[in-house]
């Protein structure tokens, strides 16, 4: 990468500093202007602005000679073709909407609402969607109509199907029961076959033997069948792409089943292919991509065969528009660049990504809105390093928010990779599990002072080493899924370093088996976690799954059901299946190098007692051999303030290995509590720092007489 002006500047000034010598006035910085009724003729003024992004890039590759730059956009929407690419050549460049402007970046095609018609001679529509129904035939063969995704255990991952927009409405294919029912999935009256369940043969299985199926093979295996009583699903088996999408087994494990067939007789709906742990009586589930149920605002359905679309509308569609992400590729990809800043613009409609960011270092997006997003909003990948994300608005994508890699594991260079100040909900609205607001990868990356809210399933997760995650705010998470944390990891014992301090989290729900604030799972080790507020949890603060060398201390616990569910898992039974992945992650990481004995020596100490075989017999117990991570050795808990809530559960084991001092319970009057609550919580949101953490907890404590 080129060299950097700001160097030499300071020399220049340095220089120039002494008695009777005038400093040299820095070069002003490269400015061009573009509007989307500008003209790729002009010569990028704010009198003659260009039309393009791409003309504006490239006229600042021919004519900056080495000056830092300024791209203004001028208020307006531009739809972009194909993704604009920012590349080495083009670092030390901002790119930003004029102040006080409005400047919209899209990957949509739009259609004329009186384009549509009304449906005729469909018989298939449900009852009172007749006159409601607008059809339009896409006859450009250019835009790229997608597919429902299918999730099939051992394939790739298949794209998203497009986005859809009716006004400002972000559409869903139309379903049963609809999103906003007060019940809004079914569940099987029985299940007649619960189908192969890949988890199952590989955890039972080796390769070789002749149970054993090859993930390629997954899909040739026996699928779920579920039984129905209501004839409504009669109904569905004149659909040809339906889908169901649900929660077969786990409540954190959702899927798309593709329907391969109804049989109203019997009323069976059979799955195409298998769910990775099959199916149980507990399913949930709804029907999806289905014409016949395209009975409301805000569902569409697609004919892909005639390159039809259907939406639903109350009014004519004269005046409306319709837009369809048509762009398979970031709206911007920043690769292989430096010091390249987006602010101030709104990200809208894109199959995938708005942002992607690889190889590139001091970048940032800042002040943006993302939405209506197909996938993830903005992607960091691990060649990054200091990328920020801050201070944007990020909600309605289909799958997260932010995804962090970065770092490197050998020398455990972190990533400096961050997403600070955002606002981040409604997302996941396609894929509901494992596509939090914040991923983190990697090394050394941070999450700080974001709001993130109304989510179906975690808010964080962090896989690696040295991660912080501070003074964020958290509400409603968790709200379609259980056995499942507002910050989660899991099954590794080298994940070291991590930091999760002064965060709020509130009014979690608990809608099925149980929810946590803070879970780390299946062994997952030595975490840091204190001065965060946990209050109204319907259930956990903590669930710890069987880790060592845990630091928890000094979190405040407000009406919450369970403060830990702290367990020694290692040596149970049920979890043999997941010691050999544990072992193997052990001995895949240089845990004994010269930056990793160092950083982590009680892990360093580990190397070499690894043994899984371990069994919790009398010698075991009596003559322990702590270096082995099998025991959940080391953890320390203190000073742990409980305001209405109960202790919950610490193993003994974790006790006894450890140092665990009692938590302090407090019964504090509750209306003085709810009063003290909502004045914490109003200190608190859009406020989050460390002082402000704490000196909240001190009032509430001092509202409520804890002393």
């Amino acid at each position: 990468m080129r060299k950097r002006l700001l160097p030499l500047l300071l020399a220049a000034a340095l220089m120039g500093g002494c008695a009777g010598e005038s400093v040299p006035e820095q070069p002003r910085r490269f400015e061009i202007y573009v509007s989307s009724d500008g003209d790729d003729s002009g010569d990028g003024s704010m009198e003659r602005p260009l039309r393009t992004l791409t003309a504006a890039r490239d006229k600042l590759r021919a004519e900056r000679n080495g000056k830092a730059a300024t791209v203004y956009l001028r208020g307006g929407t531009y739809s972009l073709e194909e993704s604009f690419v920012l590349s080495e050549a083009d670092s030390d460049t901002v790119y930003a909407a004029y102040p006080g402007e409005t400047v919209v970046l899209t990957g949509a095609t739009a259609f004329d609402g009186s384009l549509f018609h009304l449906a005729e001679n469909l018989d298939r529509l449900a009852e009172g969607a007749a006159g409601k129904v607008w059809a339009y035939s896409i006859e450009d063969d250019s835009i790229d109509l997608g597919a429902i995704p299918r999730e099939i255990p051992g394939q790739p991952a298949e794209p998203p199907a497009p986005t859809v927009m009716l006004d400002a409405t972000l559409c869903v294919p139309a379903r049963w029961p609809n999103a906003d029912a007060a019940e809004a999935f079914i569940r099987p009256a029985w299940i007649e076959r619960g189908g192969f369940s890949p988890s199952e043969n590989s955890n039972q299985y080796a390769p070789g033997t002749a149970e054993y199926v090859a993930p390629e093979d997954y899909i040739f295996q026996e699928s779920p069948i579920f039984g129905y009583d209501d004839e409504r699903i009669d109904r569905w088996a004149q659909e040809d792409d339906a889908f169901l999408y649900g929660y077969y087994y786990y409540d954190w494990s959702a899927a798309n089943l593709k329907i391969q067939s109804i049989d109203p007789e019997k009323n069976l709906i059979e799955a195409a292919y298998p769910h990775s742990y099959g199916a149980r009586e507990t399913a949930q589930f709804y029907g999806l991509n289905l014409l016949c149920e395209l009975d409301c605002e805000g569902e569409y359905y697609i004919d892909r065969a005639a390159r039809v679309i259907y939406v639903y509308s109350d009014a004519p569609m004269a005046g409306r528009t319709v837009r369809l992400a048509a762009l398979r590729a970031p709206l911007v990809a920043v690769a292989g660049a430096e010091n390249i800043r987006l602010e101030n613009l709104t990200f809208d409609m894109s199959y995938e990504s708005a942002v992607s960011f690889e190889n590139s270092s001091a970048c940032a997006l800042t002040g943006c809105t993302l939405k209506n997003i197909g996938t993830n909003a903005v992607t960091v990948d691990a060649g990054c390093t200091g990328v920020t994300i801050e201070n944007c608005t990020i909600f309605d994508t289909g799958h997260g928010g932010v995804v962090l890699d970065g770092g490197d594991f050998e020398t455990l260079r972190p990533g400096n990779n961050a997403v600070v100040g955002c606002e981040i909900y409604n997302t996941s609205r396609v894929v509901r599990t494992y596509t939090p607001a914040i991923t983190m990868n990697g090394v050394g990356q941070r999450a700080a002072g974001n709001y993130i809210h109304d989510l179906p399933h975690s808010a964080i997760l962090f896989w690696g080493n040295d991660m912080l995650i501070e003074c964020n705010e958290f509400e409603n998470i968790l709200y379609e899924t259980g056995d499942a944390g507002v910050i989660y990891s899991g099954r590794d014992w080298t994940f070291r370093g991590n930091v999760i301090r002064y965060n709020f989290i509130h009014d979690i729900p608990n809608v099925s088996s149980w929810t946590s604030g803070v879970y780390l799972d299946d062994a997952m080790s030595s975490a840091e976690i204190y001065g965060n507020l946990f209050v109204n949890m319907a259930d956990l603060s903590m669930m710890i799954g069987g880790g060592r060398d845990h630091r928890i201390h000094d979190n405040t616990h407000i009406n919450v059901r369970r403060v830990f569910a702290f367990d020694a898992r290692t040596f149970d039974e049920w979890f043999r299946h997941c010691l050999p992945t544990l072992a193997e992650r052990f001995e895949a990481k240089p845990v004994t190098n010269e930056f990793w004995a160092a950083k982590y020596p009680t892990l360093a100490a580990c190397a070499g007692h690894v043994d899984i075989a371990l069994t919790l017999t009398a010698s075991a117990l009596a003559e322990p051999d702590l270096n082995n991570p099998m025991y959940p050795a080391n953890n320390a808990i203190s000073g742990e303030r409980l305001i209405g809530s109960n202790r919950g559960t610490v193993h003994q084991l974790v006790s006894r290995y450890g140092e665990v001092r009692q938590s302090r319970h407090f019964r504090a009057d509750e209306t003085q509590t709810e009063a003290a609550v909502a004045a914490l919580t109003e200190a608190l949101h859009g406020n989050m720092t460390e002082e402000s953490v704490r000196s909240a907890t001190e009032a509430f404590l001092t509202a409520v007489g804890y002393e």
